[in-house]
C-alpha cells in the first residue's frame, strides 16, 4: 500500500491510498505484471500507459505510468515503475502527484524500493520457497504462517480517511475472494454431478408415468407390451 498526499485546492492535500500487487512472470523485463487496486497496468511497446481507476469510495483517479528495465540490456535484473496522478474525478491537479518503485517479478517476487510517497507499508509476507518454508530456525515460534490480508501491520494511521480507504480495499479484496470461491464451488459441483450421472444413470420412468404421457389406446397397449417383455426377460 502506498499513500500519496495529493494537492487539493490552494493549500490542502488529499490522502490517496493505492494498492500495488506484483504478479509472478517468467521474464524479468517482459511486460510488467503489476496491478493497481486490482486493475492491471497495461503498457505499450515503450513501457508507457495511461488510464483511469476507481477507488473504493467511488473516487476516480486518472494517471499515466512508465515501466523501464534495470540493468544491462542483455541481462536486466529488475524493473522500475513511475506513476503520475493527473486528475481526481476528472479535475486536473494543479501539481502532479507521483511515486516510483523498483521491483522484481520473477520468483522470488520482490518490491525493492518505493520513493516519493507519504507512507508505504505491506500487508503480505516476503516470498519464501517451499524448501525455505520447511527449514525450521532456532527462534521459530509455534505460529509461523503469514497473517491474513485483513490483519493490519503495526501501523498507526495519521488520517481517518486514509484508514477508511485501506479498510475498504481490504473488504473489496475479501468480496473478490468469496466470489472466486463461489465460482469454484459451482464448477466442482457441476463436475461431481456429471460424474455421478455417468456412474449412476437415472432410473427409467415408471409404467404409470409412461401411460399418463400416452395420447391414445395404441400407445398404452405398446407401453404395456414392452413392460411385459422386459419383465419376462428379467425372470
Amino acid at each position: 500500500f502506498i499513500t500519496l498526499k495529493v494537492p487539493w485546492g490552494e493549500s490542502e492535500t488529499y490522502p490517496l491510498t493505492l494498492r500495488l500487487d506484483v504478479e509472478e512472470s517468467e521474464d524479468v523485463c517482459g511486460p510488467a505484471n503489476v496491478r493497481l487496486n486490482g486493475e492491471k497496468l497495461t503498457q505499450d511497446a515503450t513501457g508507457h500507459g495511461v488510464g483511469s481507476f476507481y477507488l473504493n469510495n467511488d473516487t476516480i483517479i486518472s494517471g499515466e505510468w512508465d515501466f523501464e528495465c534495470i540493468g544491462p540490456r542483455e541481462m536486466p535484473f529488475a524493473q522500475s515503475l513511475r506513476f503520475n496522478v493527473r486528475a481526481l474525478d476528472d479535475m486536473a491537479l494543479s501539481i502532479d502527484a507521483s511515486f516510483w518503485m523498483t521491483f522484481k517479478q520473477t520468483a522470488p517476487i520482490r518490491i525493492s524500493d518505493v520513493g516519493n510517497a507519504a507512507y508505504v507499508w505491506s500487508l503480505s509476507m516476503p516470498f519464501a520457497s517451499k524448501d525455505d518454508a520447511q527449514v525450521p530456525t532456532e527462534n521459530d515460534d509455534d505460529d509461523t504462517s503469514a497473517p491474513p490480508i485483513w490483519e493490519h501491520p503495526p501501523y498507526e494511521f495519521q488520517d481517518p480517511e486514509e484508514e477508511l480507504q485501506v479498510e475498504l480495499m481490504e473488504l473489496n479484496a475479501l468480496h473478490k475472494q468469496i466470489l472466486e470461491l463461489e465460482s469454484l464451488v459451482k464448477e466442482r459441483e457441476a463436475s461431481v454431478s456429471k460424474k455421478l450421472g455417468k456412474k449412476y444413470p437415472p432410473p427409467p420412468p415408471s409404467t404409470m408415468k409412461m401411460i399418463k404421457q400416452c395420447d391414445g389406446v395404441k400407445c398404452v397397449m405398446h407401453t404395456l407390451t414392452d413392460k411385459v417383455k422386459h419383465t419376462a426377460h428379467g425372470l
